[in-house]
């Protein structure tokens, strides 16, 4: 063999294993490309539902001698990914004080409403703020416990293969009929 030959066949050996080597190094990379979009794209959408409430006095007002509140309630959707609705509920529970004048309150009784919020909305997608505000009368009462209910969830189209989240945030606020509010 001559040194032409020799080089020749060196350099076809050495063509094949570069070659070889970068398919290895192709097939390792779409590989993780793969992984790294599957994650971002896929689960990174469905990870963590979030839901953000909450509650905020705009103005005490007095119609024929009875005051009122305004409520302002602000639902944000803080997570990634859409979150559908279930249901949205507002409890309002009037408040009683004792003898020291500390705020007890009654859970369950006939003056206990619960409003259906967000009847327009049936999904939030991520960074949406939906608010509603709500009138609500503070008669005969030193103060009423709000409380704020979102149930609902993230509901994957391809549901076998990766699965639903669920998702339920609450927020709880007093007021007064003095403009206060304490969470």
């Amino acid at each position: 063999m001559d040194t032409g030959e020799t080089f020749k066949l060196w350099s076809e050996i050495i063509s094949t294993w570069v070659s070889i080597t970068q398919g290895c190094v192709t097939t390792i990379g779409v590989l993780v490309a793969g992984i790294w979009s599957y994650y971002v794209f896929v689960r990174g959408r469905n990870f963590d539902p979030n839901i953000k409430i909450e509650i905020n006095q705009k103005s005490v007002i007095e119609i024929k001698g009875k005051k009122a509140t305004i409520i302002t309630a602000k639902v944000k959707n803080i997570g990634k990914t859409r979150v559908d609705k279930d249901s949205c509920v507002m409890k309002v529970m009037p408040l009683v004080t004792d003898k020291n004048g500390l705020f007890l309150f009654e859970e369950d009784t006939p003056r206990t409403q619960e409003l259906n919020l967000l009847l327009n909305h049936s999904f939030l997608e991520p960074s949406e703020e939906i608010y509603e505000d709500i009138l609500i009368s503070l008669d005969k009462t030193p103060a009423i416990k709000l409380l704020i209910k979102f149930s609902g969830g993230f509901r994957n189209p391809l549901y076998p293969l990766f699965g639903n989240s669920e998702i339920s945030s609450s927020v709880d606020s007093i007021i007064t009929p003095d403009g206060h509010t304490t969470s």
